[in-house]
């Protein structure tokens, strides 16, 4: 697993790029690390690794030019499987101006190309954005970097506090559009590259959701190709490993990519975290035995894990202090991307029709259920925040006019909600040390689906058609199904506990405790949140009442986000 940093000099004139590289080493975990330098007067490299592929992510040539990966990007039109074959590849083309060339990549990862003669720079991301590539450029610098921890680290940088992007970040789970949580630092999204030469940069698309114009298709033929692209995107990511560790749930996303690699004849091992959820771990260990799987564990979690990112490193952290192969194998295959990919699990037949008949009555609709609590705030900062979110959604939809209105919500779930799915997970990957295989994130795959009428999918409709072209034992057992979508047909005992049925709201009261400490909640949020309001949640909870957890989750992310930054714009 790679980790790309850099530092890029606008102008002439020397810098010292020893500050820089001693700020990225520090920020990272030192275990197993392997650092690559390049250097010279204006521009300086760093690719971080962690160990996984035994073909080297780094290429340069003999004219001093420069390229570099992290993850796979699966360049369709090279002539070799091998990772570094295919960078070559890219090298040689982006060194030809063709930037086009990224289309024909289907995978995810991020992309560093520096061609010295010219002083020019390309970053690039995947179509979905799943790899990030932060950036801020300040005071005749461009700096990059694949982890906003170590943009939070550089002293350069200003880390001024946008609050209206803290209202994203609370309410939606990520901030919208390039944003990130400060003003200066920004971040590659979807499909967008990042091209910077001489004294101007400047970032563009080489891929857009958007364009891809919706086609009619025999429902039989599509389910077909959509199941081929699928094996393929699991076929290459297995392609140089004959074992394979993955996330096994009792759901169908992490069951299908079982299957195929059962299918490809790999031995699967399989690991899973449940909480009180009894169907999560006997529907999962049901279906390791039907799929013959050579190992599976699973452990019990107290609590709620309160993302993706701590959900997943849990899992493997707890599986790897109890089997040693867990350890020893440095990527898992994942599921993530499937609910929403194919499932379309946020988009129902009523919240869509009205989508495309009153955008605006949609959005509203859309965010219900997501609001920011803006009683929290000093009265003189309601009304500048009142709508806010909806302002925020209303200007990413407003990018999406070329886009079928059917399709609309489906593709601003993609560049929003998927592609930030997992850049918590990505920004720590240096303490966490598993690679991620993400075949539901193979733009193939996805491209397939985008292009389809958006009817047929929803519910997990043509998902559970999609199925029968899986082996029969996908189907002999039960599987989780979201509430009011399409159900298993299977019969099970009833009294197995569900997901759903066992989601807490909120986090341990210890959470909510710690609120009373001020070492533990940043002074800054006095300027726009009344110490009394933020003081009560807390002392409600210890007589009993849970209404207010999620307050307390809100006071939290807050002050770390407030202990992070310089200053705060409340405008």
């Amino acid at each position: 697993m790679s980790l790309l940093f850099g530092m890029y000099r606008f102008g002439h004139g020397d810098v010292s790029f020893e500050p820089f590289k001693k700020t990225v080493l520090s920020v990272l975990s030192a275990k197993n690390r392997n650092t690559t330098t390049y250097e010279i007067k204006r521009f300086c490299l760093l690719k971080v690794d962690y160990g996984l592929f035994s073909d080297s992510g780094y290429h340069a040539d003999v004219s001093g030019d420069v390229c570099a990966v992290a993850g796979e990007p699966f360049f369709n039109h090279g002539t070799s499987s091998d990772r570094y074959a295919q960078l070559r590849a890219l090298h040689h083309r982006l060194q030809q101006g063709s930037i086009d060339v990224l289309n024909g990549c289907t995978g995810t990862y991020s992309l560093c190309a520096y061609n010295r003669e010219n002083h020019s720079l390309t970053l690039a991301t995947d179509k979905v954005g799943v790899r990030p590539i932060y950036y801020a450029a300040h005071n005749g610098t461009l700096y990059f970097s694949s982890s906003l921890k170590v943009m939070e680290a550089l002293e350069e940088i200003p880390k001024v506090l946008k609050f209206r992007q803290c209202i994203e970040k609370c309410s939606l789970g990520y901030t919208l559009g390039a944003n990130t949580i400060y003003e200066d630092i920004r971040v590659l999204r979807d499909g967008e590259h990042l091209k910077a030469e001489g004294n101007t940069w400047s970032t563009n698309y080489y891929f857009k959701w958007g364009d891809l114009s919706i086609t009619q298709k025999d429902a039989g033929l599509l389910r077909k190709e959509v199941y081929d692209a699928f094996f393929e995107a699991v076929k290459k990511r297995a392609v140089h490993r004959d074992e394979a560790l993955a996330f096994l749930s009792g759901g169908l996303d992490s069951r299908c990519i079982v299957a195929v690699l059962s299918e490809l004849n790999k031995k699967v091992y399989a690991i899973n975290s449940y909480a009180a959820c009894d169907q999560d771990n006997v529907f999962a260990e049901m279906y390791g035995t039907a799929a013959r799987v050579h190992r599976y564990v699973s452990t019990k979690r107290e609590g709620r894990v309160d993302s993706t990112e701590k959900l997943l490193a849990s899992t493997i952290g707890e599986a790897e202090a109890r089997e040693r192969w867990v350890q020893r194998m440095p990527a898992i295959f994942s599921g993530d991307g499937g609910s929403v990919g194919l499932g379309h699990v946020y988009i129902d037949s009523a919240l869509n029709t009205l989508m495309a008949r009153d955008e605006s009555a949609g959005i509203e609709a859309y965010l219900q259920g997501k609001q920011f609590p803006l009683g929290i705030l000093r009265k003189k900062h309601k009304k500048t925040f009142e709508n806010s979110l909806y302002e925020s959604v209303s200007r990413e939809f407003g990018d999406l006019k070329q886009v079928d209105p059917s399709r609309r919500l489906y593709v601003f779930l993609m560049r929003n909600d998927q592609r930030c799915h997992l850049h918590g997970y990505f920004d720590n990957i240096d303490v966490y040390q598993k690679e991620m295989l993400l075949p539901f994130f193979d733009s193939d795959f996805l491209a397939l689906i985008a292009r389809a009428p958006v009817d047929g999918f929803l519910y997990h409709t043509f998902y559970h058609e999609w199925l029968q072209l899986f082996p029969a034992h996908v189907t002999a057992v039960p599987w989780q199904t979201y509430p009011g979508h399409v159900p298993c047909d299977i019969r099970f005992e009833k009294e197995l506990s569900d997901q759903w049925e066992q989601k807490a709201r909120g986090r341990a009261l210890g959470h909510s405790l710690s609120l009373l400490s001020p070492r533990k909640a940043s002074s800054r949020l006095d300027a726009f949140v009344p110490k009394y309001k933020r003081f009560s949640v807390p002392l409600l909870q210890i007589i009993g009442s849970r209404r207010y957890r999620y307050l307390s989750d809100i006071f939290r992310d807050l002050s770390l986000m407030c202990a992070r930054a310089t200053e705060i714009d409340l405008s």
